[in-house]
């Protein structure tokens, strides 16, 4: 018996695991186009078979009806044609069965006038002789009847009139039990009465047997259909999966758990908790714990990325681009001249000799007059309006600089060259609490190139994101 009931234990378990599998499969499974689903149908061929047997039975049965009634009647017919075709000397014997018909017959008529049931067989004799005295008429064919039979003579003419009709009415049965046996027959056969119709007739409900079978249906999260539709649908998606296992940290669904605070010592800093995970402290959409360490980073979305907010790795995948374009001289750009190589060396973040330019002719500006405060003395007025102009024109030269035509259009070539370069991002992968891989690819779904981006901690309740690697693509 405990054998029995842990078997039925483990039985229950599997299946419960088993639908468990297939559901998240059903969530978060992003590569298979079609799942095949049990789904439960009538199921046709049973139907068609119980239908069949019914229908097969019912005809042998009415088949077996209509030979047992026709043999009765074809019985019947022949004992009459015995008395209808009796010859002018022959009389009524036992040893020819006439007279055991006619007895019958007799009785028959004996029986309908005593129950003066006019639907009897005997309603055509009756009919004869209603004009008459029916009652005085009949015992008087009836005694001379009895005497013939007792004296075994031959048939008396009014019985023998009822035989006529008897048997004409008999002949006619036969031949009403023919057509209505053809009738039911092709009942059988009606293309109108389906398997279902002689399913109901058979079992008395419309409830069919059913079966299980396995139908294909498309995948809502496959991913290449995501694809096409946009970054609202991936999104969807990508952070379903990336908050797997977390979906309770989702404020938005569950704001009655949510505490929000702020402390003031040692940090101060404003968070939300949530009372079902008290250990863990939200700020700025990173997720720490009470002491302020890095825990997890919720998710990255593509429509962030794309939109430029935090991380902002596009522009420096475009960086990396028109740095690599100008190595290589791209262009024969290296064959202009030392101001327009200065200005794209240092707009590329090549050099940063224009950053400390520009720096120094601040510091210079403050020092020389920026900040003057004009005098009511005329000359000391003069006098610091024209520190005042020397220093914003130190400042401004600089800026002017780099506003080199030349340079300025080739870095405008670049970025034409490379604007379609990272306008497609397939997936971004979650690959540990702080890391994520973001996939970039073609319009038409090739590799382009992979980007794994870690967040790493700056300070107590504080982080910043780095990229960790690059893998480049041949999409030639």
């Amino acid at each position: 018996m405990k054998k029995e009931v842990l078997l039925m234990f483990f039985m229950l378990v599997s299946i419960v695991i088993c639908a468990q599998t297939t559901e998240d499969e059903e969530l978060y499974n992003d590569s298979t186009e079609f799942f095949l689903k049990p789904q439960m149908i009538v199921d046709t061929a049973k139907v068609e078979a119980i239908a069949y047997a019914y229908k097969e039975k019912c005809k042998a049965d009415l088949a077996a009806e209509y030979a047992s009634k026709r043999e009765i009647l074809a019985k019947y017919s022949q004992d009459f044609e015995k008395l209808l075709h009796m010859g002018v000397k022959e009389k009524l014997s036992a040893e020819n069965g006439t007279l055991d018909v006619y007895t019958q017959l007799f009785n028959e008529l004996k029986y309908a006038n005593k129950q003066f049931v006019n639907t009897s067989r005997a309603a055509y004799f009756i009919s004869v002789y209603s004009s008459l005295e029916w009652e005085s008429q009949y015992n008087r064919e009836k005694g001379n009847a009895e005497k013939l039979l007792l004296k075994k003579q031959k048939p008396h003419p009014v019985i023998m009139q009822y035989v006529r009709w008897v048997y004409s009415r008999n002949m006619s049965e036969i031949d009403n039990l023919d057509k209505m046996n053809d009738n039911k027959m092709k009942d059988f056969d009606d293309i109108s009465k389906d398997a279902f119709y002689w399913y109901k007739e058979c079992e008395g409900t419309d409830v069919y047997p059913e079966k299980q079978v396995y139908v294909k249906v498309e995948n809502e999260n496959y991913r290449p259909k995501l694809f096409r539709m946009g970054y609202d649908a991936l999104d969807e998606l990508d952070v379903r999966l990336q908050k797997r296992g977390w979906e309770w940290a989702e404020w938005s669904e569950n704001r009655e758990d949510i505490i929000e605070a702020e402390e003031n010592y040692p940090y101060k800093y404003r968070y939300y908790s949530f009372n079902s995970h008290p250990e863990y402290r939200f700020v700025d959409h990173a997720i720490y714990d009470k002491d302020g360490n890095l825990i997890r980073y919720p998710y990255i979305s593509l429509k962030g990325i794309e939109y430029g907010d935090s991380p902002d790795i596009i522009k420096i995948l475009l960086m990396m681009e028109y740095r690599k374009d100008y190595v290589n001289n791209k262009y024969n750009i290296k064959s202009e001249n030392k101001e327009v190589q200065y200005v794209i060396v240092n707009k590329l973040g090549l050099s940063i000799e224009s950053n400390v330019r520009i720096a120094q002719a601040i510091i210079k500006g403050v020092k020389g007059g920026l900040r003057y405060k004009y005098s009511d003395d005329w000359n000391e007025s003069i006098k610091g309006y024209n520190q005042r102009e020397k220093a914003v024109r130190g400042m401004l030269s600089e800026v002017y600089r780099l506003q080199n035509e030349t340079a300025v259009n080739f870095l405008k070539q670049l970025e034409k060259d490379h604007a379609d370069d990272y306008n497609y991002i397939y997936k971004i992968e979650r690959l540990s609490n702080v890391s994520f891989k973001v996939h970039f690819v073609t319009k038409d779904i090739k590799p382009k190139c992979d980007v794994v981006i870690t967040y790493y901690q700056k300070n107590a309740f504080s982080c910043d994101w780095r990229i960790d690697d690059i893998v480049q693509y041949d999409t030639k």
